[in-house]
């Protein structure tokens, strides 16, 4: 054994012939496996394969064999021999030491490595399709498709994508050769394919992606693919700054932005999940830093099949009992009850997501009807399964939950059905659900509109979006279509201006105001496409006569937010009572809430200085300035604006320097004025209580 570990083979297979020849052949079972691995390794495939004829797998240490077999395997495959790895793995299942059955994925895994390895791609793409043929199931593509981006070969890398579109689907693919590009550094080719009409982002993907990057240091593939990524439908913007803070903190070591995304996400309501609020928290406390904000308690949810006996001895999961569970002195046996915090529950082996529904139906409906959101907090982990399973899979989830009918109405079931639908490419079945609720008499949300109405808009089918609003408009009696601006998007996408045109006109005609047409989502649409603007300039000055001046006002953000100023000034310079500078504020509110920097402060730059004219406020597009340069970490800025106000003996709040405070200490320079003692979280946690009771008091009066 100890030549074997030594690499020393013939001496090892020079003792063994001395020990049969004396009539004490080998039989222990860590030489033997010792003596296998080695010369498989060594190509003697026949030697190998004969001392195990002799060896009886089923007893002793069979399974030492296979692990000692998967280890020569391992090493054949790195070596690039991937014709042995086929061999030995085949006499092992000849010889009945492996089970067709028994681990085909890490054999399959093993097999295409050694392919790669020995720089046989198109080997590696066969046995790709020839593995999930047989046992329907895919190895790891991310290396194979990195090699074929590297190597330019088109046609191969066509070949091994269309065999990847038919085993994962199409969004998995377009996932798949998205982080190929990114990993070889073509964040072109990645852009183009995030930008794809119709793409909806998979966030178990991306964030399996950036947890690979993280892990292997690859910093600069998260911030690109943060980056390219942000407006992709469906992307979990909290997700996304949960792995922003991690590379603050972990790539970086800056505090400041961690709280700076703290805070961003607090003023644009994005509700942050426990995981990220106790990674911030840990952060600060690993600094000596206070926590500026209740952590939650992390909960214990542990599996058993039934509630612990208040005394005595009890069973495990498997029906054995143990030893019996000590009672502190002075404390007493608590009865059993369920906890908000804690639901014990025992799933048998095996079950699929749908059995695991129909079980806790079955077992534990009690709790539903006592401690609703304890239920809801397992079922909906099921359900997740299920929908990312199939449209079927969800179907008998559903079927499965039949006892609880109430459960169907819930905002977050709907929604998690309509995701099921178009996230298997199911727009029929979307729709009818769509139809359904509205048939039902309900009144869906404008998010589960939205998602589906979204997919007709990035394919231009105005048909079927006109259909939705017809549905809704004859069920919903008083209440406008949330979503007539992805009608018009969709005319924009397919480059139809005069449809929208005309589709705007009826409205109108029809009484619907111009605030819920969409308009400024077609500017932008429009402007940004380049589209001939002539029909719209025109309808523009229509509801101009009539004293609608909403559109015009829209009109004038667009061109601003998509960087015309010129064409903005123009509007701005006809409007002779000024009306349109004043109205360029939300302009600076949007700017403010892009995902990710670096957020466009010239135009609220441009926008201040338009506005520069005795008499005027400016306090509030300076706030929002601040909060630009904020963003960007941007020194020379955060000097200037600073100047600026305290030359103009304008009022700078406690949030406004302490953000300017951040910028400065970020860049190690001397904070020109006395900075505020508390957290930047601090300042913004006042105003936000200063406007809630400003707001109550509205109310009263």
């Amino acid at each position: 054994m100890v030549h074997c570990r030594l690499g020393n083979l013939e001496e090892a297979l020079q003792i063994k012939q001395e020990c049969e020849t004396s009539g004490t052949p080998i039989t222990d079972p860590y030489v033997i496996c010792s003596l296998v691995s080695q010369l498989v390794k060594n190509g003697q495939m026949e030697e190998a394969f004969e001392l195990l004829r002799g060896f009886d797998v089923t007893r002793g240490r069979g399974q030492d064999i296979r692990m000692s077999l998967t280890r020569a395997m391992e090493e054949l495959s790195e070596q690039g021999l991937a014709q042995e790895v086929q061999d030995v793995y085949q006499k092992c299942v000849d010889l009945q030491i492996f089970r067709p059955q028994d681990s085909p994925f890490r054999v399959a895994e093993l097999l295409q490595n050694a392919y790669i390895n020995s720089n046989d791609l198109r080997g590696a793409i066969n046995s790709m399709a020839e593995v999930h043929k047989q046992f329907k199931i895919s190895p790891d593509t991310h290396r194979l498709l990195c090699m074929l981006v590297e190597s330019g070969d088109k046609s191969l890398l066509q070949e091994c994508l269309h065999s990847v579109t038919e085993i994962h689907g199409g969004v998995n693919m377009i996932h798949s050769l998205a982080f190929a590009f990114l990993e070889c550094k073509k964040y072109d080719e990645a852009e183009k394919l995030f930008k794809a009409p119709g793409i909806a982002a998979k966030m178990d993907r991306i964030t399996w992606f950036v947890d690979r990057c993280l892990a292997q240091d690859n910093v600069e593939q998260v911030r690109k693919l943060i980056e390219l990524s942000s407006d992709v439908y469906g992307m979990d913007k909290e997700t996304v700054c949960y792995y922003q803070m991690r590379l603050y903190a972990e790539k970086e070591n800056n505090v400041d932005k961690c709280l700076q995304l703290y805070t961003q996400l607090e003023e644009e309501d994005v509700p942050l999940r426990a995981r990220t609020l106790r990674y911030l928290a840990s952060v600060l406390r690993s600094r000596g830093l206070r926590v500026p904000f209740a952590v939650p308690v992390e909960e214990e949810i542990s599996f058993e099949r039934r509630p612990r006996p208040a005394q005595g001895r009890q069973e495990d999961g498997n029906g054995f009992e143990g030893k019996p569970r000590p009672v502190k002195a002075g404390r007493e046996q608590a009865p059993e009850t369920h906890s908000e915090k804690q639901l014990r529950v025992k799933f048998p082996a095996d079950l699929s997501a749908v059995e695991r529904i129909a079980y806790l139906v079955k077992e534990h409906k009690d709790v539903y009807e006592t401690e609703p959101n304890v239920f809801l907090r397992l079922l909906y982990g099921s359900l997740g399964m299920c929908s990312k399973e199939s449209v079927e899979s969800f179907a008998a989830a559903k079927e499965a939950l039949q006892e609880i009918p109430d459960l169907f109405q819930a905002d977050r079931f709907k929604l998690m059905e309509m995701n099921t639908y178009i996230n298997h490419n199911d727009i029929p079945g979307a729709h009818n659900f769509y139809s359904n609720i509205l048939a039902d008499g309900k009144e869906p949300k404008k998010d589960l509109v939205s998602k589906l109405g979204r997919i007709y808009e990035d394919n231009g089918d105005v048909d079927s979006l006109v259909n939705m609003r017809t549905e809704y408009m004859e069920k919903v009696k008083d209440v406008e279509f949330p979503c007539n601006y992805l009608i018009v998007g969709a005319y924009a996408k397919k480059n139809d201006i005069s449809g929208a045109v005309q589709y705007l006109k009826e409205q109108k005609a029809a009484g619907v105001p111009s605030m819920h047409l969409g308009i400024f989502h077609l500017f932008n649409k429009a402007i940004s496409k380049e589209l001939p603007m002539d029909e719209l300039l025109e309808l523009v000055e229509e509801y101009a006569k009539e004293g609608e001046t909403r559109p015009k006002r829209n009109l004038c953000q667009a061109y601003v937010f998509a960087g015309k100023r010129e064409k903005a000034l123009q509007l701005i310079e006809a409007a002779e009572d000024g009306s349109l500078k004043g109205s360029l504020l939300p302009v600076a509110i949007k700017v403010c809430q892009r995902r990710t920097p670096p957020v466009e402060a010239d135009i609220i730059r441009w926008i201040i200085d338009i506005n520069n004219v005795e008499g005027t406020d400016l306090g509030t597009l300076y706030w929002y300035l601040i909060r630009a340069y904020h963003a960007n970490n941007d020194l020379e800025g955060a000097h200037s604006v600073y100047q600026e106000m305290t030359n103009a003996n304008l009022s700078i709040g406690d949030l406004e320097l302490k953000r300017l405070a951040v910028v400065f200490k970020n860049h190690n320079q001397q904070v020109p004025f006395e900075e505020p003692p508390e957290s930047l979280s601090y300042y913004v946690e006042q105003i936000a209580k200063a406007a809630k009771d400003k707001a109550a008091e509205r109310l009263e009066v």
